[in-house]
């Protein structure tokens, strides 16, 4: 249940300056960006729609932090070599479908396991 901290004074206090606001938005961007390791790159932008023969399309618009601007295809094309190669570099890490599912099972077999037990318990 959600409620007001045991301590009021552990409240952070309201960012009223405007120029505060912004330094604790660049450090949270800094943060994620650090977090998604594409070396100053962040989302800004996902959008949908239809190519001139119909086919859905999708791309997403990525700004670096010096201010340049980039965008990726639903096919990975991008208009910026550098982020192609991040984008590239971290496909080749995740892991593919069949690692996911068997990871997905894995977890799921667990929860069943841990909830038979606990049943039987009782």
């Amino acid at each position: 249940m959600w409620g007001p901290p045991a301590d009021p004074g552990s409240l952070q206090p309201c960012l009223t300056n405007v120029e505060d606001r912004e330094n604790a938005i660049t450090r949270r961007r800094q943060a994620l960006l650090a977090s998604e390791g594409l070396n100053g790159w962040f989302m800004t932008t996902m959008a949908d729609g239809r190519g001139s023969d119909g086919k859905p399309l999708h791309w997403m618009i990525y700004e670096h932090l010096d201010g340049r601007k980039a965008s990726v295809l639903h096919d990975g094309r991008c208009t910026d070599p550098e982020l192609q190669a991040l984008l590239q570099a971290r496909a080749a890490k995740e892991p593919k479908g069949p690692v996911l599912r068997r990871a997905w099972l894995g977890s799921v077999v667990i929860a069943l396991a841990r909830r038979l037990l606990r049943s039987r318990q009782r």
